[in-house]
């Protein structure tokens, strides 16, 4: 009887294994990739059985997966779901291991991504996706594919809010930030804002806008504006196609590709930063579009006054909007398809257009030799003006950085491309966490959903509206780059600045116009159609994955050369390291050139706005005064004032930051400088900081290492430490440094 009852149970468990045969394949696929490529041969050996009774199982289902709405018919050949999941999973694996084997280099390695195509269909082959319309009419049921993309966008650029102010965003918030504390009134402030802009022959006052962005001092909430106004981008975008379209699948399918193009570069990128520049310039001009075309359709006065006033804004906004005054000829004419029509549709936009070429005119002529905006200088070599109109227009694509650059180079800290992303297949997959997964599997139920029910003819001709103002966004946005003296020299393959962002919008609109020319065809194929729609399906999520780790990787970087040293900084004046500074103290920094916020382009020194904000202690209107060492070599003036000398850095593992004051400075023999201080104090930021040991050179050249435990606390709070040494220990304070950090 026992003996019956273990028969029964193990003829239970393999009838079960055998129901899960397949999941359990894919589920040791990447037990089955470690396999062929784990250090341990013990380790291959485990996953590479396991993955073969993965495969045995799967051949032994019972459950029937077939019917005839998913058997493909190839001439005499009728090929089942099953089987040529089968063949999927087994060609994608031999191309993966191909791909990790090979010898490929430069560009071509760059695709071994592609390889994880196959598996992912053949997985998405055996997964019966449904989609059931929306029922109801509250706003959840209307807008619930919209919602689900937003979140997935938000969930995708989550890693963003981490970061701090990069580029100029790192100045800008010195600068402004610093005039809460020099008694001006904001109207003054603001005037000198514009004026500014006047000087350099720019006529951008409606950018004012950004000043108060930067009056927050808070890079958390600044980047959730961003992140906020990217947001209502996407769900903009969508409403607009929506209207012109008169199909919702059509509108969320331009949300979906719109998110595949959000590649962040190690550059100056409106994803990153930028006070939401460009997604303000995307609101004026989709805003032009729609009221546009709704007068074209309508004939009502009142939606071209809003059409031009829009465009007006984006005219004294910034100058990328000045070539799209060709957008709405085009889009006029996709609409009536009538010359005279077009001509006078477009009157009023031309109107405001010279207005404001006068008003650049005018600002121009008054300004001072040499005082003009170096991106604003026009270079007439037509040459550069096509090569670099082509990069910043092909900028607009999906993994275009990933694609065509050869190196990340932010300030002076440059990185090989190869050093960045992972572009062979088996380092996607181990890179992947749980919530990449979690992404992936949304993204490949929203695209699929999307295609499967995509209707792009409820409205006769506006896919060729459509199109227009598709190729608009994706062509006009890099004129006005192209043109420019300071972009042609700075744009390499793979690099876009910030008009880019335009660019991804434009992509977005000309592939959902195109697929929507196209899905006709895809319907008459009857049941092909689904495998088709799984294969663009599988593509979107490889490409997805490839993008979100993209971004991640080159947020990585920009935070190591912005946000881990400005956190330094921020957190060590903050915990009062300025505390005990002498009212008359001269504090001169000992910071690379590379810290932004405190050197300014060109190392202009705004020291004393950052130190004043962060620390509390006026080095504008008081006594104390701001300013940075010499260089090595050049003459160093006493300023006839207690000199102290300040440093700080930080990375994944902490802040650090020191304060001496300075006895002595010596030219060492090589050239080099030697900074000799005592009366030494020093934060320490981070739970492995705390932790970590001391060393330095004293006065008379003697390794010193100091233990955690010995050190002299001063003071402690939720930022990290301030130590101090003997009042009477001399040092060499460029050597003073965290062991291991």
């Amino acid at each position: 009887m026992n003996r019956l009852l273990t028969s029964s149970k193990i003829r239970t468990v393999y009838s079960s294994l055998k129901q899960l045969g397949f999941w359990f394949s894919v589920l040791t696929v990447f037990g089955g990739v470690y396999g062929f490529f784990g250090e341990t041969r013990s380790g291959k050996i485990f996953f590479v059985v396991i993955f073969l009774v993965g495969i045995f199982l799967d051949r032994q289902s019972e459950r029937s997966l077939e019917s005839a709405a998913v058997r493909l018919r190839i001439g005499p050949f009728t090929l089942s779901r099953k089987l040529i999941s089968r063949l999927a999973l087994t060609a994608g694996l031999a191309g993966v291991y191909i791909a990790e084997r090979s010898a490929l280099t430069g560009t071509p390695s760059r695709f071994g991504y592609l390889t994880l195509l196959l598996p992912v269909w053949a997985v998405l082959l055996r997964i019966p996706i449904r989609d059931a319309e929306e029922r109801g009419n509250s706003f959840f049921a209307v807008w619930n594919p919209e919602i689900w993309i937003l979140g997935l966008t938000a969930l995708m650029l989550t890693p963003m809010l981490e970061g701090g102010y990069y580029w100029d965003d790192a100045v800008n918030a010195t600068v402004y930030g610093a005039e809460r504390f020099d008694a001006a009134p904001l109207w003054l402030n603001l005037s000198v804002f514009i004026q500014k802009y006047f000087a350099l022959g720019r006529v951008n006052v409606l950018s004012v806008y950004y000043y108060f962005f930067f009056l927050l001092r808070n890079p958390l909430i600044y980047k959730t504006l961003i992140l906020l106004f990217i947001l209502l981008n996407q769900f903009l975008s969508g409403m607009i196609v929506r209207k012109i379209t008169g199909s919702k699948r059509m509108g969320q399918l331009v949300m979906l590709i719109a998110l595949l193009c959000f590649q962040m570069r190690p550059y100056q990128d409106a994803l990153t930063g930028f006070y939401a520049l460009m997604q303000l310039i995307l609101v004026e001009l989709l805003l032009t579009a729609y009221w546009l075309i709704k007068y074209v359709r309508e004939g009502k006065r009142r939606y071209l006054v809003a059409s031009v006033s829009a465009f007006a804004m984006g005219l004294f906004t910034y100058e990328v909007v000045f070539p799209f005054l060709l957008m709405i000829p085009v889009i006029a004419w996709a609409e009536s398809r009538k010359v005279r029509r077009v001509v006078a549709v477009s009157l009023p936009y031309v109107a405001v257009w010279l207005a404001a070429v006068g008003a650049v005119a005018y600002v121009r002529l008054n300004l001072d030799a040499g005082l003009g905006y170096s991106g604003a200088a026009f270079s007439w070599d037509w040459t550069a003006i096509l090569r670099t109109w082509l990069r910043q227009t092909v900028a607009g694509l999906p993994l275009n950085f990933h694609t065509f650059g050869t190196e990340a180079a932010i300030l002076s800290d440059v990185t090989q491309i190869d050093q960045v992303f992972n572009f062979t297949p088996v380092k996607l997959l181990f890179a992947m966490n749980v919530l990449d997964f979690v992404l992936a599997a949304i993204a490949a139920w929203l695209i699929f959903r999307v295609f499967s029910r995509l209707r792009p003819d409820a409205r006769p001709g506006s896919l060729r509206t459509l199109a227009a103002l598709g190729a608009s966004l994706f062509l006009l946005s890099g004129v006005s780059i192209a043109l420019s003296l300071r972009y042609q020299g700075q744009l390499v393959p793979g690099l876009g600045y910030l008009p880019a962002y335009l660019g991804y919008y434009g992509t977005a609109m000309l592939t959902t116009a195109l697929i929507g020319a196209l899905s006709s065809c895809f319907r008459t194929w009857r049941y092909a159609d689904r495998w088709i729609l799984k294969g663009l399906t599988a593509a979107y999520v490889v490409v997805f994955v490839v993008t979100l780790q993209e971004n991640r990787s080159v947020l990585n970087l920009l935070d190591r050369a912005f946000s881990d040293p400005y956190r330094a900084g921020c957190d060590a004046l903050a915990a009062g390291i300025f505390d005990f500074l002498p009212g008359n103290a001269a504090v001169l920094t000992t910071n690379p050139g590379d810290y932004l916020w405190e050197a300014n382009w060109n190392e202009t020194g705004i020291e004393g706005e950052f130190w004043t904000m962060e620390s509390g202690r006026n080095f504008l209107n008081g006594t104390l005064r701001a300013g940075r060492f010499p260089a090595p070599g050049e003459a160093f003036a006493d300023p006839g004032a207690p000199v102290y000398a300040f440093e700080y850095g930080g990375n994944e593992l902490g802040t650090f930051a020191k304060l001496g004051r300075v006895v002595e400075v010596r030219t060492e023999a090589d050239g080099g400088r030697s900074v000799l201080t005592d009366g030494v104090i020093y934060f320490m930021g981070g739970n492995f900081l705390r932790r970590s040991d001391v060393s330095y050179l004293n006065g008379t050249g003697e390794f010193m290492r100091l233990s955690g435990k010995a050190m002299l606390r001063v003071r402690e709070d939720r930022r990290g430490t301030i130590f101090h040494l003997p009042e009477a220990e001399t040092l060499r304070f460029e050597t003073l440094d965290v062991v291991g950090f």
